[in-house]
Formats: structure tokens, C-alpha cells, sequence
């Protein structure tokens, strides 16, 4: 691609935007998630022009590269390793849980010490007398 460019006055500068269209449906057809677009561009002054200087800082010849994002989703076994990975930590942490509750007693049944004050009582009940027989 060439562009002429009319006469520029002094510290004037010019834009050449270029657009480029992409063919998703050739995209999706790539494994890969990145692509790399690269162009070159360089310019040159026709010296019947009379170009004194080129602004310095600014090479005559230019490569832009750019990078086109167009997969995002994560492959089917990355989503696999997430469900799995987050599974046995649930796990993990529902037994942590489970085994410090156990510790501190959370789950102990009560059974002998309710039975045995139930035969406490039951035993005080019939032993004890309020009035004395021996009157």
C-alpha cells in the first residue's frame, strides 16, 4: 500500500489509521488463545520535495505488533481441574470441621450420665422418708 501525502507545513503531522478485518470463524479454528499481528511501515521523502530532516526519535522504517485475544474460555480440562481441585478442598475442609467439633465434644451423647442421675433419683425417691416411722 502506498499514500502520497500532500505538502506538510512545519511541525504538522499526519495519521494513517489502517483497519484490518479478521475472520473469526478462522480464529476459532486455532488452538491457540493469543495471536500476534505484525506490520511494517516505512517511509520515504522524494527529495524533489525538498525534505530538509526527518524528526529525530522517529525511524524511517516502523513495526507495530499487536496481539488479537480472541479465545478466551479455558479448555475443557483446565474447567475439569477447577471442579476437581475445589471438590477435595471442600471435602478437606468439611473433615477438619467435623474432627475439631468431635474434639471439643460437640458430638457426645449424654446417655450414661442422664441414666445414672435417672437411678440417682429413683433411688433417693424411695429412701427417703418424710416422716419417721419409728414415732
Amino acid at each position: 500500500m502506498h499514500c502520497n501525502l500532500s505538502a506538510i507545513a512545519k511541525e504538522e503531522s499526519r495519521t494513517i489509521d489502517i483497519y484490518m478485518l479478521l475472520n473469526t470463524e478462522i480464529l476459532k479454528k486455532d488452538s491457540s488463545s493469543v495471536i500476534q499481528f505484525t506490520a511494517h511501515a516505512s517511509i520515504k521523502a522524494d527529495p524533489a520535495l525538498r525534505v530538509v530532516e526527518i524528526a529525530s526519535g522517529n525511524p524511517e522504517e516502523m513495526t507495530v505488533v499487536f496481539e488479537a485475544l480472541h479465545n478466551l474460555e479455558p479448555r475443557g480440562y483446565v474447567v475439569g481441574w477447577i471442579i476437581a481441585i475445589s471438590l477435595l478442598v471442600g471435602i478437606l475442609i468439611f473433615l477438619l470441621l467435623a474432627v475439631l467439633l468431635w474434639k471439643l465434644g460437640f458430638f457426645r451423647r449424654r446417655y450414661k450420665e442422664i441414666i445414672e442421675a435417672e437411678k440417682n433419683r429413683k433411688e433417693n425417691e424411695d429412701s427417703w422418708d418424710w416422716a419417721q416411722k419409728n414415732q
